[in-house]
């Protein structure tokens, strides 16, 4: 599916024995379908291409499809409709797509400031920019003081149409205040040095469940998934996996925290049929910017 990840094995025949990766050159007839990274494969577009395994004078080949599932809307008898699942995962329990806030697809390979859409480092971003100085490092571009995503810059609106998009931090607030969240965790055996080994309890993921009248009862799960941090190698491919993070549409409040833009994260989209007059009553008006010179009174000393 859209978005997955997957490390790839390749065997000898007949014998059966795992050949080293590092002895592999991966190629792909279309980087904008499927990518192969230190091994692991990222589904980074929908349609079709072949995989190439290339040892010495052996090789071998496999075909790829990537197709992108669509969520089902589900009444919580909130503001929006919640996502059945997140996007680009075909079930509630499976993980999905990584991407870095305010990024359409998802990343083969390390998400960091490098490769980030709007710039590497924060004095550089050419979006959603705060302004400020820096004395260490120079001026910020031209502040826009935009704080949520334009709708070219939404992962869900972009992939999804049809009114999905991203939720917004008061959304998230929404879900968080009028629905129970019932943790769920799961019983994993690990290797201990020294050990024969053990089990670890990890965080699974939320049953979240509405408390709002005539809607009792109706659920969504949203699992844990953990974050693709500047790092892409084995085990550390997805980073702290029992923590939940997902990105909201609002700059700098993502589930679990979002310090970091450029760091993968999932998303849950909602569906947000609601017209824009009656959108607007929903939404905080925006606040207007001050200009450097501007005094504020906050009734201090």
């Amino acid at each position: 599916h859209y978005g997955e990840i997957r490390k790839m094995v390749v065997s000898m025949i007949p014998s059966g024995l795992e050949v080293n990766n590092g002895n592999i050159v991966w190629s792909t007839t279309n980087a904008d379908v499927a990518a192969v990274t230190d091994g692991f494969l990222t589904a980074v577009g929908t349609g079709s291409c072949e995989i190439t395994a290339r040892s010495a004078d052996k090789e071998a080949k496999m075909s790829v499809t990537v197709t992108l599932p669509r969520p089902e809307p589900i009444d919580l008898g909130l503001s929006v409709k919640w996502a059945s699942a997140n996007l680009g995962a075909q079930a509630p329990d499976e993980v999905g797509a990584y991407f870095a806030w305010g990024e359409t697809s998802p990343k083969a390979g390390q998400y960091s400031g490098k490769n980030y859409k709007f710039g590497e480092y924060s004095n550089q971003w050419t979006k959603y920019n705060m302004g400020g100085d820096n004395f260490f490092i120079g001026n910020y571009p031209e502040p826009d003081y935009k704080e949520t995503l334009d709708a070219d810059d939404d992962a869900a609106a972009v992939l999804l149409g049809d009114g999905w998009r991203m939720p917004t931090a008061d959304e998230l607030w929404e879900l968080k205040t009028r629905c129970t969240w019932k943790r769920v965790m799961d019983t994993i055996k690990i290797k201990k040095i020294g050990t024969l080994g053990g089990t670890e309890i990890r965080l699974k993921g939320y049953i979240i469940t509405s408390n709002v009248p005539g809607y009792e009862g109706r659920s969504i799960f949203l699992p844990a998934t953990g974050f693709i941090g500047e790092y892409f190698a084995g085990s550390n491919l997805v980073s702290n996996v029992r923590y939940t993070y997902y990105w909201t549409a609002t700059m700098g409040q993502a589930l679990g925290g979002g310090d970091n833009r450029y760091r993968g994260l999932n998303i849950r989209p909602v569906l947000d049929q609601r017209e824009p007059a009656e959108r607007k009553i929903l939404e905080p008006e925006p606040i207007k910017p001050l200009t450097h010179d501007a005094k504020v009174d906050l009734g201090l000393s």
